[in-house]
C-alpha cells in the first residue's frame, strides 16, 4: 500500500477527530498531536511542497496543536470527561446536565437602543400555574427572531392541547415540574446546539424600556418571563446579540425540543398538495408534529380572497389543521402581534390569528417547516463526525468534486417501514463565509458497499445550504442494505467541517460508519507531457498506462475504486483492460470498465466485484495536453500497481509514412515490434511478408481503429516487406527493436 505524507498527516486528524467525538480523549490528545507533527514534518521535505502547500499546512498543524492543548485542559478539569466536540467551544457549552458554565449576555439590537431599552432585571413572574399560555399568547419583541418566535408559539398551542411542557421544559431551575425564580438570577437552558443537548447560562438580565417594559419576546396577557429568558438562551447560541439575522422555525424548534426538522418547499416542482395535507393532518391530530409557514422574498396576495398582508421573509405558527365539510382550514399566528401593547413591526391591521384555506396556504407561503417527534420512532442511533479534510471531500452529483467522503453502511431487518434520516451540520464559524451546501442520500444495496461516487438513481437528498436537512426512506420490504452517503460541497470548505448523522425507525437496525478509504490504496502521481488522446486516436495508446495486480481474498469478490485527478478543465478518462500488458487500442473483450464519457478534471471507476488477477489502467486525456494528474486505487484486497513503461522505452526506434507498404531490413536476428497508426479509425490489417510468403498477421479486435500491433519474436536477418490494407494514405508505421534496423516507405 503505498501512502503519502500529507496522506498520513490528513487521515491522523481525521481519526482524532472521531476519537473525541467517541469520548476516548486520550487517544484523541496523541493523534491531535501526532497529526500536528506530521504537517510541521512535511514543511522540512524540500521540494517536496509549493509555497500554498506550505502554509495549508503550517494553518492546520496549528489549529490541530490549540486542540490538542484544550483537550489537555479540559482532561485536567473534574468535568472533563463530559467534553463534547463543538464549532462553539470557546463559549464552553457542556453537554446537559451542566452548572458553573460562564455567564454571556446578548448585546442590544440598534432598534432596541433607538426605543432606548437598556439591559435591567424585570419584576414580573418566571412562570405563572394559574395561567395557561396559549400560542397566541407569546409576543415578537423588537428583535428580528421571528422563526424562534414562532416556535415558541407552536409549543405552547401542543403544549395546551396534549398537556406538556415542550415550550418551557429547557428552562432551569424547576420546581413541581415548571419553571420555576432563581435564588441568584442565574438560569440554565438546555438546548440542542452542534449534536447533544448543550447547558448556556444567563442570567435575567433583559432589555427593558424606561418604564420597565420588556422589549423583547413576551406573553401577552399575564406577562411572564420564561419567553425572554429561553429568546436570550437562544441569541447566546447564535452569537450573542439581539441583532439577529434569522433562522427558520424548525431549525429553532429542533434547538428548543429536540423534534425532528423537515422542510417543505411548497413551489418545488414535485410537491404534492393532496398527499401533503394527508400527511400532516394526520400526524397533527395524532400529535406527532408541529408546523409553521415561511413566506418568500415577495408574496402575491392577490390569491386571496381577503384583505390580508402577509409579510415577506417571516415565520407564522400554525396553531391548528382541520377538515370539515370538504373545507380544509389551517390556523395561524403571527409573532408579530397587532393588539394589545405596542408592535413596533406592525404594518397593518391584519389580524394576529386567521384562519386561511389549504389551498391559500400553497399559494401564498414558501415553505412548510415540520417538525417530528423523535419519541414516534421506537429506534435511533446517531454518528458523529467530521468530513475529509481534503480538499476534494465535497460530493454534488453533476459537480467535478464527486467521491464521496462520508458513508454508513444501514443494515434493516426485513419487512417495509419508513425511515428518517436526520444531517446536522456543526455551527458555521462566521455566517459571512461562502456557503457551504449539505445532503444525505441513500442507494439500495445487496451487501455492505462503499460507494465512488453519487450515483443517480438512489432515494437522493436536497442540498441545502442551512444546518439541516431531512431524508425520508420508504424501506421496501426486502431492502436489508442501504449506503448512506453523507456529502457537502462549495468553493471555499473549512477545515473542521462537524455534523451529526441520525436515523430514526420504527425496527431495530444497526449504523456503521464506513472507512473513508478501502482497505488497500495505493497513491501515484505523474503527468501527460504531450502526448495522450481518446481511443480513436493515434497517439491513444501513448497515454500513461498503470499495471495493477489485484490479489485474492477469502470470500466475495474486493470491490476496486479507481480515481484520477487533475487540472480543472481537462477532460480526461480511465480504462481497465484485462492483462498485464501495454495497450494499444481499446476493444472487447480486454475492455473491462472505463469512466465513461470523458469528464474535465476527475475520472472514476468503480468496479463492485471484480476477479483477482492483472490489469492494465489507462489514463487518457480527449487530445493531447502537458498536465500532471493524482492517481488513487483503492481495493478491498491486496493490490500492486506501478507505471508500464513507454511504448518502446530503451529500445531502438525506426518511424516511417507510406500509403500501404514499407520495407524492413535486418542485418540480424532480433524480435520487432510493430505499430501501424492511421489518422482515421479504419478497419487496418497489418501483415508482414518474406519475399512472397505470408509470416504473420494482425487485426484490432474492433471493426475499426486508428492503431494495430503485431509482434515479431526472432525474425531471421534478411529484409521483410510490411503490408497494411485496405488501400489508404498516411499511415505511419513504428518499429521497435533491441537492434538497430533499417526502414523506408515503398
Amino acid at each position: 500500500m503505498v501512502v503519502g505524507g500529507v496522506d498520513c498527516a490528513r487521515a491522523c486528524a481525521s481519526l482524532a477527530v472521531q476519537q473525541e467525538l467517541e469520548g476516548a480523549y486520550a487517544e484523541a490528545l496523541r493523534l491531535y498531536t501526532n497529526a500536528a507533527q506530521a504537517y510541521l514534518d512535511l514543511l522540512r521535505i524540500p521540494n517536496k511542497a509549493h509555497a500554498a502547500d506550505a502554509e495549508q499546512h503550517k494553518r492546520l498543524a496549528s489549529r490541530l496543536l490549540s486542540r490538542a492543548e484544550r483537550l489537555k485542559r479540559a482532561l485536567n478539569h473534574p468535568l472533563g470527561a463530559r467534553i463534547a466536540l463543538s464549532a462553539h467551544e470557546e463559549q464552553n457549552w457542556p453537554l446537559w446536565p451542566h452548572s458553573g458554565a460562564p455567564l454571556s449576555n446578548p448585546a442590544l439590537s440598534p432598534l432596541q437602543v433607538e426605543q432606548g431599552a437598556s439591559c435591567g432585571r424585570s419584576a414580573l413572574p418566571v412562570f405563572r400555574r394559574d395561567v395557561r399560555v396559549r400560542g397566541g399568547d407569546i409576543r415578537q419583541g423588537a428583535v428580528t427572531d421571528c422563526s424562534f418566535v414562532a416556535a415558541l408559539e407552536v409549543a405552547a398551542e401542543y403544549d395546551a392541547r396534549w398537556h406538556t411542557q415542550l415550550a418551557h421544559g429547557a428552562l432551569h431551575p424547576r420546581h413541581g415540574g415548571d419553571p420555576c425564580q432563581s435564588a441568584d438570577g442565574v438560569y440554565a437552558v438546555s438546548l440542542f446546539v452542534d449534536g447533544a443537548r448543550r447547558c448556556i447560562t444567563i442570567n435575567d438580565e433583559l432589555p427593558i424600556d424606561a418604564k420597565g417594559n420588556l422589549v423583547c419576546a413576551s406573553t401577552c396577557e399575564a406577562p411572564q418571563l420564561w419567553p425572554a429568558l429561553l429568546e436570550k438562551a437562544f441569541l447566546v447560541a447564535h452569537g450573542s446579540s439581539y441583532a439577529f439575522h434569522g433562522s427558520d422555525a424548525a431549525a429553532d424548534l429542533y434547538m428548543l425540543t429536540g423534534w425532528i426538522p423537515e422542510h417543505i418547499a411548497l413551489h418545488a416542482p414535485g410537491f404534492q398538495r393532496e398527499k401533503t395535507w394527508q400527511r400532516l393532518l394526520g400526524a397533527w391530530q395524532q400529535g406527532t408534529c408541529l408546523l409553521s409557514l415561511g413566506t418568500g422574498a415577495v408574496v402575491d396576495t392577490t390569491v386571496s380572497d381577503q384583505l390580508r398582508t402577509f409579510i415577506p421573509l417571516h415565520c407564522y405558527a400554525i396553531l391548528s389543521l382541520d377538515e370539515r365539510n370538504g373545507e380544509r382550514t389551517v390556523t395561524l399566528v403571527n409573532p408579530w402581534k397587532t393588539q394589545g401593547a405596542s408592535a413596533p413591526f406592525a404594518v397593518d391591521d391584519t389580524p394576529a390569528i386567521l384562519a386561511c384555506a389549504w389551498e391559500e396556504v400553497c399559494a401564498l407561503f414558501d415553505t412548510i417547516a415540520v417538525n417530528w417527534n423523535p419519541d414516534a420512532f421506537g429506534h435511533t442511533d446517531a454518528a458523529h463526525a467530521s468530513w475529509d479534510w481534503s480538499a476534494d471531500a465535497g460530493v454534488c452529483p453533476d459537480h467535478v468534486e464527486t467521491a464521496v467522503s462520508d458513508q454508513y453502511h444501514l443494515e434493516l431487518p426485513p419487512g417495509s417501514q419508513e425511515l428518517f434520516v436526520h444531517l446536522e451540520r456543526h455551527r458555521m464559524y462566521d455566517a459571512r463565509e461562502t456557503p457551504e451546501y449539505i445532503a444525505v442520500h441513500a442507494f439500495q444495496t445487496n451487501a455492505q458497499r462503499k460507494l465512488a461516487h453519487v450515483e443517480h438513481g438512489g432515494e437522493m437528498g436536497v442540498y441545502v445550504d442551512g444546518r439541516h436537512t431531512l431524508l425520508r426512506i420508504t424501506a421496501q420490504a426486502d431492502a436489508a442494505h442501504y449506503t448512506l452517503a453523507v456529502s457537502r460541497h462549495g468553493s471555499a470548505m473549512r477545515p473542521f467541517p462537524l455534523y451529526s448523522l441520525r436515523v430514526f425507525s420504527q425496527s431495530p437496525f444497526t449504523l456503521q460508519r464506513m472507512p473513508a478509504m478501502l482497505t488497500h490504496r495505493a497513491q501515484l502521481h505523474g503527468a501527460w507531457q504531450g502526448e495522450g488522446g481518446h481511443a480513436l486516436s493515434a497517439r491513444f495508446r501513448h497515454n500513461p498506462q498503470y499495471a495493477v495486480m489485484v490479489h485474492s481474498v477469502p470470500g466475495s469478490l474486493p470491490q476496486l475504486v479507481v480515481r484520477v485527478t487533475t487540472q480543472a478543465q481537462l477532460p480526461v478518462q480511465l480504462a481497465l483492460v484485462r492483462g498485464k500488458q501495454r495497450i494499444t487500442y481499446l476493444g472487447p473483450p480486454a475492455l473491462i470498465t472505463s469512466s465513461g464519457p470523458y469528464t474535465r478534471g476527475l475520472a472514476l471507476c468503480d468496479v463492485p466485484a471484480v476477479q483477482p488477477g492483472d490489469y492494465t489502467l489507462i489514463l487518457s486525456t480527449l487530445a493531447p495536453a502537458h498536465a500532471r494528474f493524482a492517481l488513487t486505487v483503492e481495493c478491498s484486497a491486496p493490490i500492486d500497481v506501478e507505471r508500464l513503461p513507454a511504448e518502446g522505452a530503451g529500445m531502438y526506434h525506426r518511424t516511417a509514412i507510406s500509403d500501404t507498404r514499407w520495407e524492413l531490413m535486418l542485418e540480424r536476428p532480433m524480435s520487432v515490434e510493430l505499430v501501424v497508426s492511421s489518422d482515421e479509425a479504419e478497419a487496418l490489417h497489418v501483415s508482414v511478408y518474406d519475399v512472397h510468403t505470408a509470416l504473420a498477421s494482425a487485426a484490432p479486435e474492433s471493426p475499426v481503429s486508428t492503431c494495430v500491433a503485431l509482434q515479431m519474436r526472432m525474425l531471421p536477418a534478411g529484409n521483410y516487406t510490411v503490408l497494411v490494407s485496405p488501400p489508404g494514405t498516411r499511415r505511419t508505421l513504428d518499429v521497435y527493436s533491441a537492434q538497430p534496423l533499417a526502414l523506408h516507405p515503398s
